[in-house]
């Protein structure tokens, strides 16, 4: 299934599914209706992100959908709770007008790069150096594999399962279990 084209077809759901969700917290919370986009926007980045996950043997595209902006919406729902129980967990706005370097007035949402985004919203902890240093020691293993261990890589960052990853290959999930130990104490030498 190319699931693009199945994203395309489920276009309207997403949208319509979307937006009442954000229109109902903020109804139940009683935030502001300013809210209703950034909560859209949250919802619409979590899905985007979770969407490569999507596995059609374990269920419909329409039900992952509803079951990942369900879940998300209860994410939402007790992250504003706790901001209403503590208002100082909040944390200062990216619109605040503050005074930058040389006395220039900007927002503080000019001061976030890349590498703050990361961490703070996508839960990365890496810097931009440090990933390019993993990407380049990564290289250096995957270039001493042989065939058969780069097909299990491939499988492994394409497939959404290690079940879906053992019936691609035609092997039993215990000996793809060896393979990945084999490939794991390689992966390891990276942190020696």
């Amino acid at each position: 299934m190319d699931l693009t084209r199945a994203c395309k077809a489920e276009g309207s759901y997403i949208d319509k599914s979307i937006a009442i969700t954000a229109v109902n917290l903020v109804r139940n919370l009683r935030l502001p209706p300013d809210d209703i986009e950034d909560i859209k926007q949250d919802l619409w980045m979590d899905l985007l992100l979770r969407l490569p996950a999507y596995d059609p043997e374990r269920s419909s595209l329409r039900t992952f959908i509803t079951r990942l902006v369900r879940n998300k919406r209860e994410n939402l729902r007790e992250s504003y709770r706790a901001m209403k129980r503590d208002v100082w967990k909040a944390g200062p706005s990216l619109d605040e007008e503050i005074e930058l370097e040389d006395g220039v007035a900007g927002r503080r949402g000019d001061l976030l790069n890349s590498d703050d985004y990361d961490q703070n919203v996508r839960g990365r902890n890496l810097t931009a150096l440090a990933r390019l240093e993993l990407s380049i020691d990564i290289r250096a293993v995957l270039r001493g594999l042989d065939e058969e261990q780069l097909i299990i890589c491939q499988l492994i960052e394409d497939a959404p399962s290690l079940v879906a990853v053992a019936r691609a290959l035609g092997m039993s999930r215990p000996t793809l279990y060896q393979r990945l130990a084999v490939l794991r104490g390689r992966f390891r030498e990276l942190k020696n």
